[in-house]
């Protein structure tokens, strides 16, 4: 992917909830579950998602996002595919923190290893999570006038994603990989889904349409 010096880019910056106390098993099999989860976002979002998730320090890592208009969704799918991959007796999970701006470059194998304002708005956000009773999703956009309410909005949306289950997560992951980057709509999509129904309900779907549609419709 070419980086085009006069447009945004979001970074996203995360961590695995708890690294520390998941076991060993647990812990080395998180690149290779981030890896499946890799591919599987770049499937659904195409060219938006050129590169692969990088991760660092164990439980670290970044995803770079072409369009920030989808960099919501995008990591919401990332949480709601670590909760759905937990394993018996513990919870996989991810706190995340959107940063939009420019980026200067980026190693095509390395996200990691890139550089510019949306990274560093990534990595200054990211140090403000974490606080008890802090958001476990954020957003920063600096000098944007509607800055605020983005923020408000992943944090609404991140709420939503506490409350999900393995089953319920599992259900938003094949959900949005059934809808792609193409417009939400407050109808459970696809053509009859009875199973995700009991597990998603259609007034979360609706919940986290109107996140979704009121963050995705900030951008120009």
């Amino acid at each position: 992917m070419k980086i085009n010096a006069n447009r945004n880019y979001a970074v996203i910056t995360g961590d695995i909830i708890g690294f520390k106390q998941l076991s060993l098993e647990t812990r080395q099999s998180t690149y290779g579950l981030m890896a499946r989860c890799s591919a599987r976002i770049r499937k659904i979002f195409k060219e938006t998602i050129a590169y692969d998730i990088s991760m660092f320090r164990g439980d670290g890592w970044q995803m770079l996002v072409a369009e920030p208009r989808l960099c919501l969704r995008a990591a919401l799918f990332v949480r709601a595919f670590l909760i759905a991959s937990s394993p018996a007796g513990s919870r996989l999970d991810t706190r995340m923190a959107i940063g939009i701006g420019g980026i200067d470059y980026v190693p095509a194998k390395n996200v990691t290893a890139g550089d510019g304002e949306a990274f560093r708005t990534s990595g200054k956000k990211f140090d403000l999570l974490g606080k008890s009773g802090g958001p476990s999703l954020a957003c920063a956009n600096p000098g944007f006038c509607e800055e605020g309410r983005m923020d408000k909005l992943a944090a609404l949306a991140g709420r939503v994603a506490d409350q999900w289950q393995p089953e319920q997560a599992d259900t938003f992951v094949r959900l949005l990989e059934h809808v792609g980057n193409r417009a939400l709509a407050k109808k459970l999509p696809g053509p009859s889904h009875p199973k995700s129904a009991s597990k998603l309900s259609a007034f979360d779907w609706i919940e986290l349409v109107h996140i979704l549609t009121g963050f995705e419709m900030l951008f120009p």
